[in-house]
């Protein structure tokens, strides 16, 4: 099976992450959550998606200004790639980098579906505006 394309991801940048969401976060959406993840875990690793793919589309946009190119460029800065990050993209990522997977202080990696499933639910509780 073919791999998709690199993307590596800064540790200091994905602990920072992981700390703001933690912060304003409950651990777990019920009590009867299977604690494999918490909730600031899966949510950093959909924040990072997000970033990744917001630089990738100025990066790719005819509409070139100052602000938006800084972003595009701070961001590469952490997370670097081309193109926008699938979720299988960003589980493999994590499997090319045992460093990123103990400071998200993940057991396991969770399967692509996993994040795909959790966006739709937190995007729900307004963790995300509606156009992203």
């Amino acid at each position: 099976m073919a791999r998709g394309r690199k993307f590596q991801i800064d540790v200091q940048f994905a602990r920072s992450l992981l700390e703001e969401r933690t912060r304003k976060t409950r651990r777990y959406a019920t009590s009867f959550s299977p604690k494999k993840f918490t909730q600031p875990q899966l949510l950093t690793l959909l924040d990072i998606k997000a970033l990744a793919d917001a630089a990738a589309r100025i990066e790719y946009s005819n509409l070139p200004g100052a602000k938006d190119e800084e972003f595009a460029a701070n961001v590469r800065k952490h997370i670097s790639g081309r193109g926008e990050m699938s979720y299988r993209d960003l589980i493999w990522a994590l499997r090319d980098s045992p460093n990123l997977v103990r400071a998200l202080g993940l057991r396991v990696i969770p399967n692509y579906s996993t994040l795909a499933h959790a966006k739709p639910r937190f995007k729900s509780l307004g963790f995300w505006q509606s156009g992203e």
